[in-house]
């Protein structure tokens, strides 16, 4: 797992690492824990990159019916 934060608070000094949490925080525009200003530390493009990729090797872009199968119906 990479160490190097992608976003750090100017205001409490806190440090994200992932790159959902750095999305979220493009969102949002300040920090949650204390209201303060976000240096990102990583392009907007890259977060995305890494998120998709991410999302790909957990599975998350398979959609349920090709894991679970096609509904058979309520009669069954």
């Amino acid at each position: 797992m990479d160490r190097t934060p992608r976003v750090s608070c100017g205001g409490c000094s806190f440090r994200w690492f992932s790159a959902t949490s750095s999305h979220g925080l493009r969102i949002v525009g300040s920090c949650p824990r204390c209201g303060g200003d976000l240096e990102f530390l990583v392009a907007a493009s890259q977060d995305a990159d890494d998120a998709a990729q991410r999302d790909r090797e957990l599975g998350y872009d398979v959609a349920p019916a090709t894991v679970l199968g096609v509904p058979l119906g309520w009669d069954r």
